[in-house]
């Protein structure tokens, strides 16, 4: 007999989980199309209804209280199986912040958690950010921690992408004069990162549930000089401490540069494809 309990799998992570855009592809989105795919080819009562429920911690805009957006398949065997993807991965946060998702966990009471945390962290950022030492010439509003980063794409409208572009431009060469003067390191180091990964896997393991540590994919070099190495620190650290805690380690050294957005952190829909192919054959 199946167990017609629903089944809820959980994602952690910054803007390489939740998505960018304003569809906010992500590969747990691509999971979701793969896994409904994989359902449609069944008998109506043996379908297996696939959901993706995505949100946003309150208090992350000052002008909404909530976000909330997902896909519900309440066109598939409402009263059967049925599996609940909950992305909880937002732009901006840190790694120290999912303990806030911690009491909601707690209700799902997830059999597989997925992590993919590090990204955000680990890309190496000027001297100046950690000093408060900005020169004069550097607008307020570009001395936020990502504000100088490389955009992902550009608007289809002539006037908007040349805006865009122009000062993209100007960001990009002020951002790599001021890591070529003094290059500075990342937000926070690899044993950091692992303190607070080992308390996450450690709550997750005592709710009964599976945990992946997703490996961070490549970055390019050319748009953040220096970040290449410390993901790969970071990676490695990953590598042994799932070893160390059971927990389920997944790489994505098969992605491209072609599989990326133009900033070279971002995947492309091609990329989350290839994630969460990934993902799946190790998971499902």
């Amino acid at each position: 007999m199946s167990d017609e309990r629903p089944q809820n799998w959980v994602f952690l992570g910054d803007s390489l989980t939740e998505g960018v855009g304003s569809s906010r592809v992500s590969y747990v989105t691509m999971m979701m199309d793969i896994l409904r795919e994989c359902e449609s080819g069944k008998p109506a009562h043996e379908k297996r209804s696939i959901h993706e429920f995505r949100l946003r911690p309150e208090g992350y805009s000052r002008w909404v209280k909530f976000n909330i957006a997902g896909f519900w398949d309440r066109q598939t065997n409402a009263g059967g199986e049925s599996l609940w993807l909950w992305n909880l991965g937002c732009e901006g946060r840190i790694i120290e912040t999912d303990a806030e998702w911690m009491p909601l966990i707690e209700n799902l009471k997830p059999q597989k958690v997925f992590i993919l945390r590090g990204c955000f962290e680990s890309v190496i950022r000027p001297a100046v950010l950690h000093s408060g030492n900005w020169p004069w010439w550097i607008p307020i509003a570009w001395r936020g921690y990502a504000a100088m980063d490389p955009r992902c794409y550009f608007s289809t409208s002539s006037l908007r992408r040349f805006k865009q572009r122009l000062i993209d431009c100007t960001k990009q060469m002020l951002r790599k004069k001021l890591l070529a003067a003094c290059r500075g390191g990342p937000l926070m180091q690899v044993d950091e990162i692992k303190f607070n990964l080992m308390k996450t896997v450690a709550w997750m393991k005592n709710l009964g549930s599976q945990v992946y540590l997703l490996e961070l994919p490549p970055i390019s070099e050319v748009h953040f000089p220096g970040s290449q190495v410390q993901f790969q620190r970071v990676n490695t650290m990953l590598r042994e401490l799932a070893m160390d805690t059971g927990s389920v380690n997944i790489g994505f050294d098969l992605l491209q540069p072609d599989d990326f957005y133009l900033d070279g952190f971002h995947p492309n829909s091609q990329g989350y494809l290839k994630m969460a192919l990934s993902v799946l054959k190790l998971c499902n």
